[in-house]
């Protein structure tokens, strides 16, 4: 089974490289204003552009009838430019991991469960200050091990292509990884996502 697709409902910040699910690209650009407190004028503060991309394969080798287990792959990488400071700001993650999924047969609707496991690492490249007022960028790795439950519905277009719709609940652990420019501010910290996700799965063979 080969498997992609794409997250609907998914909230995560552009900084934050410890979650990720399906495929996608994105670029915009965001402005932030703020309201003068004598009067109702508005003055712009600080602007920035985003560009990004994502993505998330799975292969899958169904096991027993109806029981699925595989492997995935998730990587995302985005940079950030801001009006105030030149140098881009950069923040990748990636994960690989394994699942196992059960179908529960109802004619051309096939509910589904599934769970999975992994690890990985981001890296997250950022602009700062020194206390004197200079500019560098600073550097923060860490460690992901993370785990999920998802829940589902297929609909079986033929005996090779099913579309799925699911959400999918994931916790993420990170731990900082020591380096000469690490941001020692943060420490280990356990996230908590939710991503409602539509994709195609294809089978090789027709299934029995």
């Amino acid at each position: 089974m080969a498997e992609g697709g794409v997250s609907l409902v998914n909230k995560w910040d552009f900084n934050d490289a410890s979650f990720t699910e399906g495929f996608g690209y994105w670029h915009f650009n965001r402005d932030n204003f703020s309201e003068s407190y004598i009067g109702s004028e508005e003055s712009l503060i600080y602007s920035y552009r985003s560009t990004g991309y994502a993505l998330g394969p799975k292969l899958g080798y169904v096991l027993l009838k109806n029981f699925v287990v595989g492997v995935d792959y998730k990587y995302r990488r985005n940079s950030v430019s801001y009006t105030y400071s030149k140098p881009k700001e950069r923040f990748n993650t990636s994960q690989t991991g394994v699942f196992v999924r059960k179908y529960f047969e109802a004619g051309v609707w096939l509910p589904f469960i599934e769970g999975g496991l992994g690890f990985g690492n981001s890296k997250s490249v950022f602009n700062d200050a020194s206390p004197g007022g200079a500019q560098y960028q600073s550097t923060d790795r860490r460690d992901l091990v993370y785990y999920y439950g998802a829940g589902g519905i297929s609909y079986s277009i033929n005996q090779r292509f099913l579309i799925n719709l699911f959400a999918k609940v994931q916790h993420t652990k990170d731990t900082p990884v020591e380096t000469a420019n690490q941001n020692t501010s943060e420490t280990r910290s356990l996230d908590s996502n939710i991503a409602l996700v539509l994709s195609v799965s294809y089978f090789l063979k027709p299934k029995q």
